[in-house]
């Protein structure tokens, strides 16, 4: 199943395909703010202060999936986790986005 540019430009221009892009951005910020919180507080240990923020990084991450799906991308299935998006060229597309690199 190959996408044509046309197709790409359509999803691409939908807010959801926009929102997703930017929580799965924003998605690292949990993962930064536990090295901050074990700076500022003596009583909390690094791995405490890590596993706390993970499920915030995972909501964000399924939050962004979810606004992919409803953009329109088609994803293949692998077994128990969702694969990558079916075509190549929108992989790429979406890889280049979500790193600000336009094409």
């Amino acid at each position: 199943m190959t996408m044509s540019d046309e197709d790409l430009a359509v999803i691409r221009r939908r807010p959801a395909y926009q929102s997703a892009l930017w929580l799965g951005r924003l998605a690292v910020v949990p993962q930064l703010v536990p090295f901050a919180v074990v700076a500022l507080a003596d009583d909390i240990s690094l791995a405490d202060a890590v596993f706390s923020y993970a499920w915030l990084s995972l909501v964000m991450l399924a939050g962004a999936f979810l606004l992919l799906w409803r953009a329109g991308v088609p994803f293949e299935r692998q077994g128990w986790s969702v694969g990558t998006a079916a075509d190549p060229k929108l992989n790429e597309v979406l890889r280049a986005d979500l790193l600000f690199r336009r094409r």
